[in-house]
């Protein structure tokens, strides 16, 4: 008997890079996705995109995929060398979960906002952002070197 074979979507992750990538013009310029689970993810990015996104294909040709520099060591020994932002040219040291220290933040708000509407959610989000990034700004000012 042979092990049943493992089918993983990507479709809500396809869909809003779709979106992402739409939201501008970025045509002839290269883009660099950093995603926790590249790896699989790019696998098969091309053929979902011609099948589900054929809008955003093209731009899915120019497009590099990576793995930050915290979660590429929990992959195996080739995700290092193949997604990790330390060997790819022209990217640099990047540390992609620096974009994920808000959520914490941000889960403070979610029971105020949740059922406000469109217009005074994004305020309210609005200020509560400005508010952390001024502390935030501010605690680099003062830290010394």
């Amino acid at each position: 008997m042979s092990s049943p074979v493992l089918i993983v979507s990507f479709a809500y992750t396809d869909y809003a890079l779709s979106r992402a990538l739409e939201s501008r013009p970025l045509d002839n310029i290269p883009i660099d996705v950093s995603y926790d689970s590249a790896c699989s993810y790019s696998v098969n990015v091309k053929s979902r995109f011609e099948r589900n996104l054929p809008h955003t294909k093209d731009l899915i040709s120019q497009t590099r995929f990576t793995i930050d520099v915290l979660h590429v060591h929990d992959h195996i020994p080739k995700c290092m060398y193949e997604y990790s932002t330390h060997y790819q040219e022209g990217i640099g040291h990047f540390h992609g979960v620096g974009t994920e220290q808000y959520w914490a933040e941000q889960n403070q708000i979610g029971g105020q906002i949740w059922q406000m509407n469109p217009g005074g959610r994004h305020d309210k989000a609005m200020a509560h952002f400005e508010d952390w990034n001024k502390k935030k700004l501010a605690r680099h000012c003062t830290s010394s070197s």
